[in-house]
């Protein structure tokens, strides 16, 4: 489940206009019914747990090749997705990919002062301290984000958080 105000603060800094996006990692949204539209967006959604009955909805392993053509789509919106995944380079490129315009990804801040002080008192970052199935496996740190855009020849365009204490990177790419 996003932290408070993450999905707010992605609204927005999404670019408003009509635009074909693909939220990837859609599920635990779908799980509790909240299928989110903004403005004229055409939505498409993928998850690694099949919602059958979903509009527009693929299932998919976003640690393999995204199942997407080429710049099939405007944009991309990534809610706190990327730290579930083994390999954030693959994951970005793959947004590259099948992206024509942005990207918008959010995830854990491992650089806030709670998820710092938490990560000195016990080892595990804040939201990184107990396992379950698709869980958070790959911490990512805001300079991890920026370096692999800059790997990648991305423009990182907007680096905000959902609250004061920073607990939710938000970033939006300029493909």
């Amino acid at each position: 489940m996003p932290a408070p105000g993450v999905w707010s603060e992605v609204k927005r800094i999404l670019p408003s206009g009509k635009k074909k996006v693909v939220d990837l990692g859609a599920g635990e949204q779908l799980a509790i019914g909240n299928i989110w539209q903004f403005g004229e967006y055409e939505i498409h959604r993928c998850d690694i747990v099949n919602y059958p009955g979903v509009p527009n909805f693929k299932q998919c392993d976003l640690n393999k090749r995204f199942p997407y053509e080429d710049k099939e789509f405007d944009g991309v919106v990534a809610v706190e997705i990327i730290e579930h995944l083994e390999n954030p380079r693959h994951f970005l490129r793959e947004c590259k990919r099948i992206a024509q315009e942005f990207a918008v990804i959010t995830t854990p801040n491992c650089c806030s002062p709670e998820s710092k002080k938490r990560f000195l008192e016990t080892g595990f970052f804040k939201y990184f301290d107990t396992w379950k199935p698709y869980g958070h496996i790959t911490p990512i740190f805001p300079w991890m984000i920026r370096m692999i855009c800059e790997e990648l020849g991305l423009k990182l365009e907007v680096e905000t958080y959902n609250n004061p204490q920073q607990e939710i990177c938000i970033v939006r790419v300029k493909i």
